[in-house]
């Protein structure tokens, strides 16, 4: 914590800024040489811009509107767990009725399209891991 307080917070936007473009370049690029999944790929800048990303969270420190609503250290662990299920498993089986192709969408569709896969996910696996978490099998879950 000592170095992250050192760092001026101009820096840690302008670093993560520009990590978040090189990792969506990437993915334009890995998308445009016949990738099959270039948003699941460990990549050189998406693992930047997590590290960098990590520092900005941990810069900003504790929100409490957070701590009070979601609790993240419950269920922060139960949502890494499930999550991988419902993308696996679920999301092909929402998106299939619509010929969702987003390898042929817009700049903002593909936007968009990221935005709500993430809002289900989130959504699905948040309210999944709370509750289990008032279950007997809260241990499953980090409980």
């Amino acid at each position: 914590m000592t170095f992250v307080k050192t760092i001026k917070w101009r820096w840690v936007l302008i670093i993560n800024l520009i990590l978040f473009v090189f990792s969506c370049l990437e993915i334009i690029y890995l998308a445009k040489h016949g990738s099959k999944d270039e948003y699941n790929t460990l990549r050189i800048s998406n693992i930047a811009y997590s590290i960098t990303m990590f520092i900005l969270l941990l810069k900003i420190g504790n929100i409490k509107f957070i701590d009070k609503r979601l609790k993240p250290r419950a269920s922060t662990f139960g949502i890494y767990l499930i999550h991988q299920i419902i993308i696996i498993r679920l999301l092909p089986e929402i998106f299939k009725w619509n010929k969702w192709n987003f390898t042929t969408f817009s700049l903002f569709e593909n936007i968009g399209y990221s935005i709500l896969r993430f809002l289900l996910v989130y959504g699905i696996a948040f309210i999944l891991t709370q509750l289990i978490l008032k279950t007997r099998f809260k241990w499953v879950v980090g409980g």
